[in-house]
């Protein structure tokens, strides 16, 4: 009785974190950088993308020409590219391959768009790509170029300095925010990894202590071993499935008030994702729930295939 009272504890401890390394394994996609650039194509969103950018006829000012431009002229090839070089940057450095981070956009195909909106004298600074380094190469050369024009013309474009000067302060400003951002989702990924590296030594450890606990008797080590396994997975697949029927029969996205061009690109990744985590756990639940099953099966054949053991005859008693 005793031992069965602690085989029970043992089971009933396990299963949480059989459920739980299950999960982990079925997320554990969403981590992978390649995983994204598959996402992103297979959602269409780089076309999608393209066509949610506001349309501005109009152009009334400054950032509406920009805008005009970009929606304009982009493509989604040149989005593509620019995100799929970015994307490999930001996987180097969080998995330790590079210690610089500087993502980047590529403006050739709008560039000499951009430059139109210049001074003469600055149009041939303009950068071809965009980073946080070469946007502020870029304006300590306008400021370079401006403060020769006031030698030259004293009292002429003090008020662009000043402006100058504000941007580039708000460009450091935003550098160092963006670098403390990413450094703190390293932070994340590298404890995300070590938390479940710590699940799945958690997870065996307690099988192993499981089939310790019954070692006396070799079929029972499949048998708790097999429940607890079918147990944990059988429940991860309800609780999958059931959360799949919901998130297949209810829009979470219909409350958001956002235009239909953002919802059009916003809900492929969803689903996409969505069901690409409960699929992989359905597939890995189903498979510990057999594994378990044949466990517990084997655990009640194995008895009829091991020699019985031969109780000795006790000689008579003499009288």
């Amino acid at each position: 009785m005793q031992n069965k009272c602690l085989g029970v504890f043992l089971v009933l401890t396990a299963i949480p974190l059989v459920m739980l390394s299950i999960f982990v394994l079925g997320t554990g996609k969403i981590t992978s950088i390649k995983y994204y650039k598959e996402l992103f194509k297979k959602s269409n969103s780089y076309e999608l993308a393209i066509r949610a950018l506001p349309k501005t006829e109009e152009k009334t000012s400054e950032n509406g020409n920009v805008i005009s431009i970009i929606s304009t002229k982009a493509t989604p090839t040149w989005l593509e590219t620019n995100i799929t070089k970015n994307l490999d940057q930001f996987d180097a450095y969080i998995n330790n391959r590079s210690n610089t981070l500087d993502p980047s956009i590529d403006i050739g195909i709008f560039k000499n768009d951009f430059a139109s909106q210049l001074p003469t004298e600055m149009q041939e600074i303009v950068p071809s790509t965009i980073s946080f380094s070469t946007y502020t190469e870029y304006l300590n050369n306008a400021n370079q170029l401006i403060t020769n024009t006031i030698k030259s013309i004293p009292g002429s474009n003090q008020d662009n300095i000043i402006e100058i000067n504000k941007q580039i302060d708000s460009t450091k400003h935003t550098q160092q925010q963006f670098t403390q951002n990413a450094n703190s989702i390293k932070t994340g990924f590298f404890y995300a990894k070590i938390i479940s590296y710590i699940i799945f030594a958690l997870t065996l450890l307690m099988l192993l202590i499981i089939a310790i606990a019954a070692r006396h008797y070799v079929p029972a080590i499949f048998r708790w071993t097999g429940q607890t396994l079918f147990i944990s997975g059988l429940l991860t697949l309800i609780m999958t499935l059931l959360t799949q029927y919901i998130v297949k029969n209810y829009n979470f996205l219909a409350p958001l008030k956002i235009s239909a061009e953002i919802k059009q690109l916003i809900t492929p990744l969803y689903n996409n994702v969505l069901n690409d985590i409960t699929t992989a756990t359905i597939k890995i639940s189903f498979l510990v729930t057999i594994i378990g099953l044949i466990s517990v099966i084997f655990s009640y054949i194995l008895p009829m295939m091991m020699p019985k053991l031969i109780k000795p005859i006790s000689p008579p008693v003499k009288t």
